[in-house]
């Protein structure tokens, strides 16, 4: 996300006469005040991120004062989610969003050689959305004549079927099929379902947080600051790049986290760490009896 933000910063820019200062260097929008002051009544969307690469987490309040700001000026307001944690996080739409997109890799989707890879598009239904979506549409409506709901293919045409290389459509099977997945596993799971996972996630996050802060040599950055699922942890006190830790856990048999000294060389010798519903107590306390093993 963070190369795309850059790409089509600079892609801005040059295309749209968009002011540079809009965005910061990682990409992302910069804070309320710097919006305000740079949007203008030639912006056409703001694209916001509601968790960050560095795993900081803007609340409902900031994310609505941001799309405040957006619709004030005229633009939408598009909002980047991940979808597993909207059983604990404020629903986008709650706070002002006008398209909502996101990935669906959490929502039951395994690892498959680099996939599976599918994302998701939300948007009010109205014309002026519908009519750009570029994706072939299923409509539903209550069967009249007794329960039931009867689909159907909508703005069939304007998809590759009929208009060909001309199409909005970019779709391939592969990605139905794993639309196909996260709709079971949504059905599967319920709201009740993703409020318990994105529990657990968060639950599970803290316990790690708290194992690697009690470990000398090692910082956890911004360690009373809410996020999901991942966080920062700084080896600077330790002598060793973030390569070095990564080297050494393989032999452990444990990935790293994500070498960010590189894109963000102001945390130093940082890595971004993840966890999910798929790690047990037991994972968190193998990995960080490993990291103190490896930093000495």
């Amino acid at each position: 996300l963070n190369r795309h933000a850059q790409t089509f910063a600079a892609d801005a820019v040059d295309d749209y006469g968009i002011d540079p200062n809009f965005f910061d260097r990682s990409g992302k929008v910069n804070g309320a005040a710097s919006q305000h002051a740079h949007l203008h009544n030639q912006t056409y969307a703001s694209h916001l991120a509601s968790l960050g690469e560095t795993s900081d987490m803007l609340d409902a309040q900031q994310m609505a004062e941001l799309t405040g700001l957006a619709k004030k000026s005229g633009a939408l307001s598009v909002v980047y989610v991940d979808p597993i944690s909207l059983g604990v996080l404020a629903a986008p739409r709650d706070y002002g969003a006008d398209i909502v997109c996101g990935d669906l890799q959490s929502l039951g989707l395994h690892v498959n050689a680099g996939g599976g890879l599918a994302g998701f598009i939300a948007t009010p239904d109205e014309e002026r959305f519908v009519s750009e979506n570029p994706a072939i549409l299923i409509s539903g409506a209550p069967k009249p004549d007794g329960p039931g709901w009867s689909f159907a293919w909508c703005t069939f045409d304007r998809t590759s079927y009929i208009k060909r290389e001309d199409t909005q459509d970019y779709y391939g099977t592969t990605q139905w099929l794993w639309g196909i997945i996260a709709g079971v596993y949504l059905a599967l799971m319920g709201p009740r379902g993703l409020t318990e996972v994105g529990s657990t996630i968060s639950k599970r996050l803290a316990y790690c947080r708290h194992l690697v802060s009690a470990i000398d040599g090692v910082e956890v950055k911004l360690p009373e600051a809410p996020c999901f699922k991942e966080f920062v942890i700084n080896f600077d006190p330790t002598g060793l790049s973030v390569a070095e830790i990564n080297e050494r856990l393989l032999a452990h048999g444990i990935f790293g986290g994500k070498d960010l000294s590189n894109e963000f060389p102001e945390l130093g010798q940082s890595a971004l760490y993840c966890v999910t519903e798929q790690h047990s107590q037991a994972d968190l306390d193998r990995f960080s009896i490993a990291l103190s093993e490896v930093i000495q």
